[in-house]
């Protein structure tokens, strides 16, 4: 049982590391790193590259 919480909580702070360092300045740098329809909650979204405003960031044409 203590190795499964050790290996839930690293699970956790791994997930949450990447989501809060993975960062665009812009939607034309998410798409050159391939990076498009970025959905609310995942990584590399932010309110700021969602024009519409409808939880997708960076929408491919």
């Amino acid at each position: 049982m203590k190795k499964l919480f050790v290996i839930l909580t690293l699970a956790f702070v791994s997930a949450n590391t990447f989501t809060e360092t993975l960062y665009f300045k812009n939607c034309k740098e998410a798409k050159a790193k391939g990076y498009k329809n970025i959905k609310r909650g995942q990584p590399g979204y932010r309110p700021k590259l969602d024009r519409d405003k409808d939880g997708i960031a960076c929408e491919s044409k």
